[in-house]
């Protein structure tokens, strides 16, 4: 099944739930198109289990003018926010951050809170769950990497869409640095005369707190020098990033009305 057939389909079955339970959704600010680094999968399960928990707390309302649920999803500075909120019928209780399931079983509900933190907390991003005046709210951030960035770029430069070469590419080097990690640790060892990786019950060599110091404290404050360094030529700045999605959308528009990429191109030209 192709993309746009597949799309179809869930939003087919979305909007057969919206009639059917007669909820009123308003989307305040989508901007899909900062979500691009989230995986399928874990994009699915994030809003699927948020969506999911508002639309089960609305249908608790009689009156359909209250089954309303907002959802905000927009870019703020460099984080991506996420927020969805809906009325409550009565105020939950809360353990541990999450509020306590009402459903009947305790041991087989009450999951899809957790899911959404395992997933958000995989892309190093922040959850706040707050009930407010009979206003629940499920509020997310995630720190936007910068291949999203230079995806975006790349396709402002040259009007290529390759968020997946670039991806790759970050990967790459992310894997080959971090294989470095354990090469350097081994080099360290051996030059105070150990044959072996140190563990809890390795005695003391002469030298060893000196390793210690260059593993941990040394080459970290270098490193993170030498990125303060390179950030300084980073020209990919908030206000520069939004004039840069402001064309790629311009040009975006301009090829669904019937231009051709050659033309949006020559168009809206990258400066």
């Amino acid at each position: 099944m192709k993309k746009r057939d597949q799309f179809a389909l869930r939003a087919g079955c979305f909007l057969a739930i919206i009639l059917a339970y007669s909820l009123l959704f308003r989307f305040v600010f989508w901007d899909g198109s900062q979500m691009e680094f989230i995986n399928a999968i874990d994009l699915y399960a994030i809003l699927g289990n948020a969506l999911d928990n508002a639309i089960e707390a609305v249908q608790k309302f009689k009156d359909p003018g209250k089954r309303q649920i907002d959802v905000v999803i927009c870019r703020q500075q460099n984080f991506l926010v996420m927020n969805f909120m809906n009325p409550v019928w009565e105020a939950p209780v809360f353990v541990d951050d999450f509020p306590v399931t009402t459903k009947g079983d305790q041991r087989y509900h009450g999951f899809g809170l957790r899911s959404i933190r395992h997933f958000v907390r995989k892309y190093d991003g922040y959850l706040n769950i707050s009930v407010e005046d009979g206003c629940f709210s499920l509020k997310i951030m995630m720190p936007i990497p910068m291949v999203a960035d230079c995806s975006d770029y790349e396709t402002y430069r040259s009007g290529k869409y390759i968020p997946g070469v670039m991806g790759t590419l970050f990967s790459l080097v992310d894997k080959l640095v971090s294989s470095l990690s354990a090469t350097v640790v081994g080099i360290a060892v051996s030059v105070i005369g150990l044959q072996n990786l140190p563990t809890a019950d390795t005695a003391y060599a002469p030298g060893m707190n000196k390793v210690v110091i260059v593993l941990f404290c040394i080459i970290p404050m270098i490193a993170w020098a030498a990125t303060l360094i390179c950030m300084r030529g980073y020209e990919l700045t908030g206000p520069r990033m939004k004039e840069i999605q402001a064309v790629n959308a311009a040009r975006k528009e301009g090829i669904a009305n019937g231009m051709t990429l050659e033309e949006a191109m020559e168009k809206w030209k990258a400066e």
